[in-house]
C-alpha cells in the first residue's frame, strides 16, 4: 500500500511572460495572489521595459520571446504582446515544448491560425487562448446545462457586447490588426459555438474607420438550425 503525506507541498509553477503592456501587468497582479504559481522572467521588444516589471517581483529579463521560452525556471508561458505579436511568441514557446496561454486572439488569419494548431498538437504542447468569458461560472453553468439537455436545444441568441472607447484610451483597438471583431466579437463568436454548435454560414456587417473596424453586426447560422446575432 502506498502511503502519501498529507502536508506534501504541492509544486509552484513557474511562470514566464513574453510582453509588458496592460495585460501583462494584470497577470503579475493576478499572480501575487497564487501561492502555487510565481513569475520567473518576463521578455520584452520595448527597450528597458522588462527591466522596469522585473525588478519588483525578483525575476529575470529576457532580451527575446526564445531567451525566455528556454530558460530552466521558467514550467509555462503566458503571451500578452500586441496581436501581431502572438504568433511568434507562441511558437517560441511550442519549441521550447511549454505549455502556452496566449491573450486573444492568438492569431490574426486562418493560415497562421492552422499553422500554429498544426504546430502544437505535433509537439503535444498544451495551448490555451485566454477566452477569460467562458471559464465564468455562469458561462460554464449554461454550457453545462446546454449539454446536458436539461433546456432542451436553444434555437436563437442574441449577443450584444460594445461601448465606446476614444483612439487615445485604447489605441490598441484602433489598431489595423485587431479592431472590434477580433477584440470583442471573439467573445460573442466563442460563445455562440458553444451553446449552438458548429457554424455553417456567416454573414457579416460593419464599420470601419479607416483600416479598422469600430462596430460590427454579425449573423451566424448553425449547422443544428440555429441562428446566432452577435453585435
Amino acid at each position: 500500500m502506498m502511503h502519501v503525506k498529507a502536508d506534501k507541498v504541492q509544486p509552484t509553477v513557474r511562470l514566464g511572460i513574453i510582453g509588458t503592456g496592460r495585460m501583462a501587468e494584470r497577470m503579475i497582479a493576478c499572480v501575487a495572489n497564487l501561492p502555487d504559481m510565481r513569475i520567473t522572467a518576463i521578455s520584452s521588444s520595448a527597450l528597458g521595459r522588462a527591466d522596469v516589471l522585473t525588478e519588483s517581483i525578483n525575476a529575470t529579463p529576457c532580451d527575446t520571446a526564445e531567451d525566455l521560452a528556454a530558460r530552466d525556471d521558467v514550467d509555462a508561458i503566458y503571451v500578452a504582446t500586441a496581436s501581431s505579436e502572438h504568433s511568434s511568441g507562441i511558437l517560441a514557446a511550442i519549441a521550447a515544448r511549454k505549455p502556452v496561454l496566449v491573450e486573444k486572439p492568438f492569431a490574426l488569419t486562418l493560415d497562421k491560425s492552422a499553422e500554429i494548431v498544426a504546430a502544437a498538437r505535433k509537439a503535444g504542447v498544451l495551448l490555451l487562448e485566454n477566452l477569460w468569458f467562458l471559464a465564468l461560472p455562469a458561462t460554464r453553468s449554461l454550457i453545462d446545462r446546454v449539454e446536458s439537455n436539461a433546456i432542451g436545444q436553444p434555437m436563437n441568441m442574441t449577443f450584444d457586447f460594445g461601448y465606446p472607447v476614444t483612439r487615445a484610451a485604447y489605441p490598441a483597438l484602433h489598431a489595423p490588426d485587431l479592431g472590434v471583431v477580433r477584440d470583442r466579437g471573439v467573445y460573442g463568436i466563442a460563445f455562440a459555438r458553444h451553446i449552438l454548435g458548429p457554424v455553417g454560414e456567416l454573414v457579416a456587417h460593419g464599420h470601419w474607420n479607416g483600416e479598422t473596424d469600430v462596430s460590427a453586426s454579425i449573423l451566424l447560422k448553425h449547422d443544428s438550425g440555429a441562428l446566432s446575432q452577435i453585435t
